[in-house]
Order: structure tokens, then C-alpha cells, then sequence
């Protein structure tokens, strides 16, 4: 995976990969650029963001 041997000549921690995707339809049927919190992008960018939290 390129991304850890990015982080490890950076001699960083990878705290997270995935796909970039657009986001479903949501309730409306309309597109939108934030990721519901329960499709499967918006969970990841969740835990992402938790991991991060604890950082801080």
C-alpha cells in the first residue's frame, strides 16, 4: 500500500485510508458533499475523525 511507505519516509503514523467517493443520494434524492454519518464513507470519516481527537 502506498500510502504506509508514504508514512514511513515521513516517519509518521497512517491513521487512515480509503476510496474517495461521491456521496449517495440522500433522504431528499438530492446529491450533497457531506457523507451521511451512516453510509459507509461517513462511518469512515467518523472514525478518522476520532482518531484524530485523540491526538489532540
Amino acid at each position: 500500500m502506498a500510502e504506509k511507505k508514504v508514512a514511513t519516509e515521513l516517519e509518521t503514523e497512517l491513521l487512515g485510508a480509503f476510496p474517495i467517493e461521491q456521496p449517495e443520494h440522500n433522504r431528499n434524492g438530492y446529491l450533497s458533499g457531506v457523507y451521511e454519518a451512516e453510509s459507509a464513507q461517513g462511518k469512515r470519516f467518523l472514525e478518522l475523525a476520532k482518531k484524530i481527537n485523540d491526538y489532540l
